[in-house]
C-alpha cells in the first residue's frame, strides 16, 4: 500500500491539469498543456478518426475505471419506472449488478452499494 501511495503522489505531482472529463482533458493537450494526456481511449481513437497524429499507448495492465457512480445509476435505472419499462424490484435490481460484476462493473464497487443498501434496509430480499 505504502509502494502505490508513493507512485500516486509521484504521478499525481507532475500533473499542470486536472480535467473533469476526457475530453476537455484532450482539448486541453492539443493545446499543448502537459506533456502527456492520461485518458479514455475512446478519445484518443477519436482524435485519430479526425486525422490527429497521436501516439496511443495501452499498458500491459490498467486500472478498472468503473465509476461508482455507474453502478449506483444503473441502479436507480433499473428500480425507477420507465416509459417503455416498469420498475424492477430492489431483489432483480442487485442480482443484476451481481451478474455484471466482473464484467460490466467493478465487483468491489458493486458489493460496496450492496453494504450500502442493506444498512438503508433495502435488500435483496425486498419486494
Amino acid at each position: 500500500e505504502a509502494g502505490a501511495i508513493t507512485l500516486l503522489r509521484g504521478v499525481l505531482g507532475r500533473v499542470s491539469v486536472m480535467d473533469k472529463g476526457a475530453r476537455e482533458s484532450i482539448v486541453n493537450f492539443e493545446k499543448g498543456v502537459g506533456d502527456a494526456a492520461i485518458t479514455y481511449e475512446n478519445e484518443v481513437l477519436v482524435a485519430r478518426k479526425e486525422g490527429q497524429t497521436i501516439d496511443y499507448v495501452v499498458p500491459p495492465s490498467t486500472i478498472l475505471i468503473e465509476n461508482p457512480v455507474a453502478v449506483v445509476d444503473a441502479y436507480s435505472a433499473m428500480t425507477s419506472p420507465r416509459v417503455y419499462s416498469r420498475a424492477r424490484s430492489s431483489f432483480a435490481a442487485i442480482a443484476e449488478l451481481e451478474r455484471c460484476s466482473g464484467t460490466h462493473f467493478d465487483p468491489l464497487v458493486v458489493s460496496a452499494l450492496h453494504r450500502v443498501l442493506s444498512l438503508a434496509g433495502i435488500t435483496a430480499d425486498s419486494a
